[in-house]
């Protein structure tokens, strides 16, 4: 049976986030499901001259209803250079719909010279806003949102990362306005700061 796009039927994977984070000669994806019904597995495409091939096919939870992250590095890149990505997830059927698309430029950065969380702008915000940090070296980083009576709603990386500046964008279109707050957790650096979200 072969593969085909579904586009009218009630979709099985609920995509919370896509992010695209470029590197050196590299880009790293990543994405959060905030829950998914008979999904085998995700296939991930970059744009080329000749249009859309595939990168790499990661496995699926097939049923969660709970958040699940998943994240693939492309590399060996050209610094400079915009790369696009299509995110598509395949069920267990063989029916493939497109999630999301995204694009990322690869630079070669100075390295920084410290660890440091920035305040999210825009804020307060409406649905979305970036979040930026520094890593002065390679670390575990765990970077979560938190409501105002400390619950923990979103987990937006919990993975390593190289030195670098970092961007994430972070959605709270699902949740209820009011005070939330982004902790940035590394082995040896923890930073919080506030953030209003006002639908």
């Amino acid at each position: 049976v072969e593969d085909y796009i579904k586009r009218e039927m009630q979709l099985p994977v609920e995509l919370k986030s896509f992010n695209a984070m470029p590197g050196d000669g590299e880009v790293l994806l990543s994405w959060v499901t905030a829950s998914e019904q008979d999904n085998d597995c995700f296939l991930l495409h970059r744009r080329t001259t000749s249009g859309w091939i595939e990168i790499a096919v990661i496995p699926g939870q097939g049923n969660s209803t709970s958040e699940q992250s998943y994240h693939y590095t492309d590399r060996n890149l050209r610094n400079g250079v915009p790369y696009d990505y299509l995110l598509m997830s395949k069920d267990i059927a063989g029916v493939v719909e497109e999630l999301a698309t995204i694009s990322a430029t690869p630079t070669a950065s100075v390295v920084p010279q410290d660890y440091a969380l920035y305040q999210n702008f825009p804020n307060p915000f409406n649905a979305a806003t970036a979040i930026r940090f520094d890593l002065k070296e390679r670390s575990f980083v765990d970077l979560s949102v938190f409501d105002i009576t400390g619950r923990q709603v979103a987990t937006l990386i919990h993975e390593e990362l190289p030195a670098s500046h970092q961007t994430v964008t972070f959605n709270a279109g699902e949740l209820p306005s009011g005070i939330y707050f982004y902790r940035l957790q590394t082995a040896s650096f923890t930073s919080t700061k506030k953030m209003v979200f006002l639908k």
